[in-house]
């Protein structure tokens, strides 16, 4: 039960994750909310990175989360139910008991006022191209990131540093890590914990906004050749959160400004400074998963976000701002001899080839699942459109230019 997985830290989640990171008291009623919120989809992670995933089977998660308000959160569950189904294809069972919270820091209190936005800075090249994107916009804006591990950690600390350097309008902050072995490697939770921790930075900043940057092209993510697809950043995901927070009585709304972008024109438009800084990003998903196969400096190259990010510099030739993979660029399906990366690679590959494949043939919406009621743009259809049609035209450019097969 979840309700031991908080006597196990010997603290609420949020005194664990929010203690370097808030500014100034939290102890009003509607204060409260929010750190219930930190807690209760911390409650969920826990049990996404302890409960092993099983192939074809749904997980069943049972928490029982001590809130402020049970009544209110009460209303909760259906959405918070439906949310954790579309993520990550699991179950929920949730009660709620009653617990009054506040946070009280132990420093001066202080207050920064007329911020924009809050944004996450991960340390990936998507939310580096978000940065990028608040500047041009004349945004001020707080950074907030999530340290994952030493592996990746020098990485998101020159990327902090980066972009603390370029843009003088910003704050910038590192939640702390909750103390559990982390047993599942998917991790598909982990955006959810995001946007909670990122709820309590806006609450004390008097912020409205809190963006989370994804290229359109992943977060539709759609489910091919049976590879495992989260969808933590897919457009009905967002509006369930925003739907959690509207039932909470919360004024803030999550938005992801690239849902109509690839990755490879988001890339593509950061000055020369941004994309001499590529180098220092992280996107492979197989060496977060398992940080001691690989050399420590190097990202595999063949999993399908490693692949989606040489489609998106090599279409633009921007190739020579990238890192040295495992299996790096201009690598044929041939030249690879170890038996694990060369299945992995080719089902990457596959992967995009099939996304191209739905697009030209004009049957990408049976995969996709999108409806009207997940969009605020009455014009999403053609936005989306325009999107793949280029994205598929990346795809081409990158498979011609490397003739991997």
């Amino acid at each position: 039960m979840a309700y031991d997985f908080f006597s196990s830290l010997n603290a609420h989640p949020y005194e664990v994750m929010l203690k370097n990171v808030i500014l100034k008291d939290i102890d009003t009623e509607q204060g409260g909310i929010i750190l219930d919120l930190v807690d209760v989809i911390a409650a969920i992670y826990c049990c996404d990175i302890t409960i092993a995933r099983q192939i074809d089977h749904r997980r069943r998660f049972n928490i029982c989360v001590p809130v402020t308000n049970p009544e209110m959160w009460g209303e909760t569950k259906t959405i918070l139910q439906e949310l954790l189904s579309f993520v990550s294809k699991d179950d929920l069972s949730v009660n709620f008991i009653k617990e009054d919270k506040k946070l009280l820091i132990d420093r001066l209190s202080l207050n920064f006022p007329g911020f924009h936005n809050v944004s996450l800075l991960s340390g990936g090249l998507d939310s580096f191209c978000g940065a990028h994107q608040n500047i041009e916009s004349g945004f001020k804006s707080i950074y907030c990131g999530y340290k994952i591990n030493k592996f990746e950690q020098s990485k998101q600390t020159a990327i902090r540093n980066f972009v603390a350097a370029k843009h003088s309008d910003s704050l910038s902050y590192f939640f702390e890590k909750l103390n559990l072995e982390k047993i599942e490697p998917t991790q598909a939770t982990r955006s959810l914990l995001f946007l909670a921790l990122a709820c309590a930075v806006a609450y004390t900043n008097d912020v409205k906004v809190i963006h989370i940057y994804e290229n359109g092209v992943l977060s539709l993510n759609p489910v091919k050749n049976g590879r495992f697809t989260t969808k933590t950043t897919h457009p009905k995901t967002i509006k369930l959160f925003n739907e959690l927070l509207s039932i909470l009585k919360i004024d803030l709304k999550v938005s992801n400004p690239f849902q109509y972008k690839t990755k490879g024109e988001i890339i593509n438009k950061l000055d020369e400074g941004f994309k001499a800084a590529i180098v220092n990003t992280h996107t492979c998903s197989l060496s977060r998963q398992n940080p001691h196969i690989f050399e420590k400096k190097k990202q595999c190259g063949f999993c399908i976000p490693c692949i989606l990010r040489k489609i998106s510099l090599a279409s633009y030739d921007n190739e020579q701002f990238d890192v040295e993979y495992e299996v790096n660029y201009g690598a044929k399906l041939t030249d690879v001899t170890d038996a694990y990366q060369k299945v992995e690679y080719k089902s990457s590959l596959e992967y995009f080839k099939a996304y191209k494949q739905d697009i030209d043939n004009k049957t990408i919406y049976q995969t996709l699942g999108l409806k009207e009621m997940y969009y605020e743009d009455r014009d999403f259809l053609q936005k989306t459109d325009e999107m793949l049609s280029l994205f598929s035209q990346e795809v081409e450019r990158y498979l011609v230019k490397y003739d991997i097969y």
